[in-house]
C-alpha cells in the first residue's frame, strides 16, 4: 500500500514538474514585462523565473526600416524580429526613453501580441528552425528625441539574448514639409488668445486634430471623426494655455502631420 501511494505522488510530481516545464518553454507570450529596458530595471526573460541567464548581446536579432538620420514623429515603421535554433523560439518588445518612460505605440502582426500596453510578444511559441515576427512601432510626438528599443529573445529555456537598438528623432525632421502634404496651415492670434487651423484632406477618412505641446501631451482636441475630401478649417481658444511651442497634429489613417506654433499668452 505504502508503495502504491509513493509511486502515485511520485507521478503526480514528475506531471506537475512537465507541466510547469511545458508552461515556462512554451507559454503564449511572455508571461511577465521584460524586455530588457530600464522599466523593467533591465531584466529579461532570464530573470522572470521562466528562462536561465544571464541573457548575452547580440545585434542581430532585431531589425526597423527607421531610417539612419532618425524617426519622423507620428509615422508608422516596421520591426522584424528574426532569429533561429534548434527548439521553441519567443521573444519580447519595448521602446523607451533612458529613464524608462515608454514611447511611440507598439501595433502586433502575425503571431505577436501587446500585453502590459506597451510591449508585444510572441503569441505563441515557434518551434520551426528559423522564426521571424514582424509588427509596428508608431513614433513619438515632435520633441521626444531618442528612444531605446529594447528586446528580449529566448530559444528554450536556456538560451536567452537581448538587443537594444537606439534610435534618434529626425533633426528638424522635415515638419512643414509634411505639412505641405495637406497644405497645413496655421495662425495664432495671440491678441484674441485664438488658433486657427486649416488643411485639405485628398480624400475622405478619419481625422484626428489636436494640440499637443512639447512632450507629446494632448492641450485640446479640435476634431475627432470621419471628413470627406476638401479644405477643413477649425479654430480654438489659447486663452487656458501657457505661453510656449506647441504643434499642430492632424493625423489621417495611420499618418500624422505636424506644424509647430508659438503660443505667447
Amino acid at each position: 500500500m505504502k508503495k502504491t501511494i509513493m509511486l502515485f505522488f511520485t507521478v503526480l510530481t514528475l506531471v506537475g514538474v512537465l507541466s510547469i516545464g511545458s508552461l515556462n518553454s512554451r507559454p503564449e507570450g511572455a508571461p511577465f514585462p521584460t524586455s530588457g529596458g530600464p522599466a523593467e530595471g533591465g531584466a529579461t526573460c532570464a530573470q522572470s523565473g521562466c528562462h536561465n541567464g544571464p541573457a548575452s548581446n547580440v545585434n542581430d536579432r532585431m531589425t526597423t526600416n527607421i531610417p539612419t538620420e532618425g524617426y519622423t514623429p507620428g509615422t508608422t515603421y516596421n520591426v522584424t524580429v528574426s532569429f533561429s535554433g534548434e527548439g521553441d523560439k519567443g521573444f519580447m518588445f519595448s521602446a523607451q526613453n533612458a529613464g524608462g518612460t515608454f514611447k511611440g505605440t507598439p501595433i502586433s502582426g502575425t503571431g505577436s501580441k501587446v500585453t502590459s500596453t506597451n510591449y508585444i510578444t510572441h503569441s505563441a511559441a515557434i518551434n520551426s528552425t528559423a522564426a521571424t515576427w514582424t509588427f509596428q512601432w508608431i513614433a513619438p510626438a515632435t520633441g521626444t528625441g531618442d528612444v531605446n528599443l529594447y528586446g528580449a529573445f529566448a530559444v528554450t529555456r536556456s538560451n536567452t539574448t537581448k538587443q537594444v537598438i537606439t534610435v534618434k528623432e529626425k533633426v528638424n525632421t522635415g515638419i512643414n514639409e509634411i505639412a505641405k502634404e495637406i497644405a497645413l496651415t496655421s495662425y495664432v492670434n495671440n491678441n484674441e488668445k485664438s488658433l486657427n487651423v486649416a488643411f485639405n484632406l485628398k480624400q475622405q477618412g478619419h481625422v484626428k486634430l489636436t494640440l499637443v505641446n512639447y512632450n507629446g501631451q494632448v492641450c485640446e482636441e479640435l476634431h475627432s471623426g470621419d471628413l470627406t475630401s476638401g479644405a477643413q478649417q477649425y479654430s480654438a481658444s489659447t486663452q487656458h494655455l501657457k505661453a510656449g511651442v506647441y504643434f499642430i497634429k492632424v493625423q489621417v489613417g495611420n499618418q500624422s502631420y505636424f506644424q509647430k506654433v508659438l503660443i505667447t499668452n
